[in-house]
């Protein structure tokens, strides 16, 4: 179900446009991407900590610094990003991949809000309820499927951007307000930062180097 959502916006372009926009867009929505490598790895290893965790509460907590940390600097990162690729696209990939800046720029709304679900999700996997992936995300994916028939034939590449920042945000926010009621913690505790979550982080990092 993931792999449709991450995918289904490239077979449907391939089915309905030329191969040129597909290319295009592939690139595009491959850089954006790349913004998901820390919370993968963050992921990986709350699932991992949470499989073997004695003390749930205090791996939500864990959880939650983390899930708000990793929110900002893909943010950051995403910012970023939206100033440079007008410079490095045509550097790494020649001029006639300019049309992707457009998609990098308009897809990134929809990847920073996967950070959340990529995080969220691992902790929820490693208590062993890794079916809310599937209760969330098909419903987004039906979703994603009509936008993309929707806007695919009249706005190509950008519809299909915008039909996947749309899936990707529902679904992301509809795992949020799942876990928030699996978990028993209010939205807003998980999602505001707080004062002492850097230093939290810190104590994370040095339980791990030991």
């Amino acid at each position: 179900i993931l792999q449709l959502n991450y995918r289904i916006d490239i077979l449907l372009l391939e089915k309905m446009r030329d191969a040129t926009e597909v290319g295009i867009y592939s690139i595009g929505a491959s850089i954006a991407e790349q913004i998901w490598q820390l919370p993968l790895a963050i992921g990986i290893v709350v699932f991992s900590r949470t499989a073997n965790a004695e003390d749930h509460k205090e791996m939500t907590e864990t959880t939650g610094v983390l899930l708000r940390l990793s929110f900002l600097f893909s943010i950051g990162i995403a910012l970023l990003m939206f100033a440079v690729v007008p410079f490095l696209v045509p550097l790494i990939f020649g001029d006639e991949y300019i049309p992707s800046i457009r998609i990098i720029q308009l897809i990134l709304p929809g990847i920073i809000m996967v950070v959340m679900f990529r995080i969220l999700s691992g902790h929820l996997a490693g208590m062993g309820r890794p079916e809310i992936t599937l209760y969330v995300f098909l419903p987004a994916l039906i979703l994603n499927v009509m936008l993309n028939l929707l806007w695919i034939p009249e706005y190509g590449g950008e519809g299909a951007a915008m039909a996947t920042n749309i899936s990707y945000t529902a679904g992301s926010i509809g795992y949020l307000i799942v876990y928030s009621r699996i978990l028993r913690v209010p939205v807003k505790d998980i999602l505001i930062v707080k004062k002492n979550d850097f230093a939290r982080v810190r104590e994370l990092i040095n339980g791990l180097r030991k």
